[in-house]
């Protein structure tokens, strides 16, 4: 009996206790890092989510601006309300505000930035800026004062 507990001991040996804690810490570590990975990438997938729809409900006003532009008249876009503060239901996590105001497009020497402000001049800067709780989406463009033959 005496050589058979001997031989468990130098022969079989275990695992220790110390051996057990620091694989436990180990693989602890390691779980933690792969659960942090995995929130941030569904965060960042939500954020990327509101920023596709936010740029889609930019665009959708852009649109009716462009279209009013066209069958309104000029003045009909510089005259009218766009701005709709926070959007109903399934949108109401955005909010969505425009900016209509007429530039000198001559006014920088060299590069017209369209920046400033000029009334009357037949030229509009239109800003439409759709925010979500942690970003914004803004589009830009500019129309003119003609008319079409």
């Amino acid at each position: 009996m005496k050589s058979l507990s001997k031989r468990c001991r130098v022969g079989f040996r275990g695992f220790t206790l110390i051996e057990i804690l620091l694989t436990v810490a180990v693989v602890g570590v390691g779980l933690i890092g792969v659960l942090y990975a995995y929130t941030a990438a569904t965060r960042n997938a939500v954020s990327a989510e509101r920023a596709v729809v936010a740029s889609f409900l930019a665009r959708e006003k852009m649109e009716e601006i462009i279209a009013d532009r066209s069958l309104l008249g000029y003045g009909a876009v510089l005259s009218k309300e766009y701005s709709d503060g926070r959007l109903p239901s399934p949108f109401s996590a955005f909010t969505r505000s425009v900016r209509i105001i007429e530039v000198d497009p001559d006014a920088d020497i060299g590069s017209d930035s369209f920046l400033d402000p000029l009334p009357g001049s037949g030229y509009a800067r239109v800003t439409v800026e759709v925010g979500y709780g942690d970003g914004s989406v803004k589009l830009e463009t500019l129309i003119a004062d003609y008319e079409v033959p």
